[in-house]
């Protein structure tokens, strides 16, 4: 029963990204009270700043579609990236759960997937797929969310009001250029949103139509506690005085992760995070809740990595914004060049990996030796790719470094000119030889998708040969957090005495992922972070 400052139910949900949105469904869906606090005026967190993929194998749409999938190739690819920092018995659980949880959210609810063909971050390993596994939401009419829409965090990069099939069919994601603007202007006044932000918004909506109890502005600062069992949360309503959220069965903690909080990334991150990507409320407020009780911890030291740029003065909810850095790095006709002024990791890469190359540490000049870094290209990559928000033709920015020759570009970033001048040298001649020696890029079939496909002879590979010459500075972002509160593969969290904390959960970011470092194709950590919070949700609400 509520009393004046507590709120009495069955579940509490802490967070509203997807994660929790999809943990308060399966909760409220099981027969469960459930109420969701999120502590900005906002729903959606980081998936409505994301392109709202997920990475799921064995998923029926991929089946539908003929293509063959199973439940032990995707252990097998996925135990082959853990590098065994997560156990096999958990891995199994999110996989084995993850075509439940999109039947679960299909068949509930107005949400509808479509297939991709995009393949998984590392095509050749045994167990991988060139297609299918990522799958999408479609558009949503912004309509249908009423007077919540204007409760929905806006985009910051990923607005498109297309489906992804249409914006890989424009390659709109590398080429922005490309980009259908007619279409999107006329999808635009129909009042439709895609990506992301559509994904979070067909969540809420099913949240909302199944009776989903949602405060905004009512951030969580501590965990309720009757001895080791965990019965909700303390919280703080804007203008209003503290509160106690009783949840009789269970509390689901999902408010993502801790990136953007300098002291706990210093404290456990390896390397260098110094601009994040991803939704500016992810400060680590329920790790902090979690570690106060003694929950345990992993995958600390690492981050879902990306390399990402900054253009002066532009700002996201009243923080810097950054951009994210693709085909400024793997377009043809260009490379990433350190402050020794050489190439250091294969550009096209994944993200994921292309970012933990930040991390090499030079035991000698006892820093990170590949921080900074700047990508580098000429004139005719500038005058045919978009960089960032700059279109070809545009005029040249302040922020681009530009000089009339790669000697005179080298002074002005601090680069010994011969270093750099060597480094394009080779580049080009491995160009010309039709392959990249140093770092084989162009050699794997995510190198080749995730370029200017179609271009030959080479979709990722180009000479830089063309003045002027140009560097964009290239830094260590993330777009979120590996690494959180242990968990089983359920969302159960566990104690560090080894024995799961009764009624406490976790999903999304705030947890651990059970795939340790492993990124497996596009959508994976929406992918992993939906299956648990499905999971978590049925489980706190007693379900079966």
């Amino acid at each position: 029963m509520d009393t004046p400052g507590s709120i009495s139910t069955d579940v509490v949900v802490v967070g509203s990204g997807g994660a929790a949105l999809t943990a308060a469904l399966s909760a409220r869906r099981a027969g469960a009270e459930v109420v969701l606090l999120e502590k900005s005026e906002l729903i959606g967190g980081t998936t409505a700043l994301s392109g709202g993929l997920l990475w799921v194998p064995d998923n029926r749409h991929m089946h539908e579609e003929g293509t063959a999938d199973s439940l032990d190739e995707a252990f097998r690819y996925i135990r082959r990236l853990t590098g065994g920092r997560r156990s096999d018995e958990d891995a199994r659980t999110v996989l084995a759960a993850g075509p439940a949880m999109v039947d679960f959210l299909e068949e509930g609810s107005e949400i509808r997937f479509e297939t991709l063909e995009k393949p998984d971050y590392h095509p050749e390993f045994d167990g991988a797929k060139a297609t299918g596994r990522c799958l999408a939401p479609l558009p949503l009419r912004g309509a249908l969310l009423g007077d919540w829409l204007a409760r929905l965090r806006p985009a910051s990069g990923f607005g498109v009001p297309l489906s992804w099939r249409e914006l890989d069919a424009m390659n709109g994601v590398f080429h922005p250029e490309r980009l259908d603007l007619a279409l999107m202007a006329e999808r635009t006044e129909a009042g439709y949103i895609g990506m992301g932000r559509a994904l979070a918004g067909w969540l809420l909506k099913a949240c909302v139509d199944a009776g989903v109890d949602i405060h905004l502005e009512t951030p969580a600062h501590a965990l309720l506690t009757d001895g080791r069992r965990v019965t909700g949360v303390a919280a703080s309503a804007e203008g209003a005085a503290a509160i106690e959220v009783r949840g009789r069965q269970g509390t689901i903690l999902a408010a993502g992760g801790f990136e953007w909080n300098e002291r706990l990334v210093a404290q456990f991150v390896a390397g260098p995070v110094s601009h994040p990507l991803s939704c500016p409320t992810n400060e680590g407020d329920t790790l902090t809740m979690g570690r106060a009780i003694g929950a345990d911890l992993a995958n600390m030291w690492d981050l879902w990595r990306f390399p990402s740029a900054a253009i002066p003065g532009e700002h996201y909810s009243g923080k810097p914004l950054a951009r994210m850095v693709a085909g400024e790095r793997s377009l043809p006709g260009t490379i990433m060049v350190n402050h020794k002024g050489k190439r250091f990791v294969n550009e096209a890469h994944p993200y994921t990996d292309v970012g933990r190359a930040f991390m090499t540490w030079d035991p000698v000049a006892a820093g990170y030796e590949n921080y900074p870094a700047w990508a580098v290209f000429d004139g005719r990559f500038r005058a045919t790719y978009a960089v960032l928000s700059l279109m070809p033709g545009d005029d040249d920015p302040t922020w681009l470094t530009r000089a009339d020759s790669l000697e005179d570009l080298a002074r002005l970033l601090g680069i010994d000119p011969d270093a750099l001048v060597g480094t394009v040298s080779r580049f080009n001649q491995m160009v010309g030889d039709g392959a990249d020696l140093d770092f084989a890029r162009g050699d794997s079939l995510f190198d080749r998708y995730y370029a200017d496909f179609g271009r030959e002879p080479s979709p990722t590979l180009g000479r830089i040969d063309q003045p002027p010459y140009y560097a964009l500075a290239v830094y260590p972002g993330a777009i979120g957090c590996s690494g959180g509160l242990l968990t089983d593969g359920h969302g159960r969290v566990r104690h560090v005495d080894g024995t799961p904390i009764p009624n406490l959960y976790a999903a999304g970011d705030a947890a651990a992922s059970c795939f340790g470092p492993a990124y497996g194709g596009p959508g994976g950590p929406l992918g992993h972070g939906l299956t648990v919070g499905y999971l978590a949700g049925r489980a706190a609400a007693g379900a079966p």
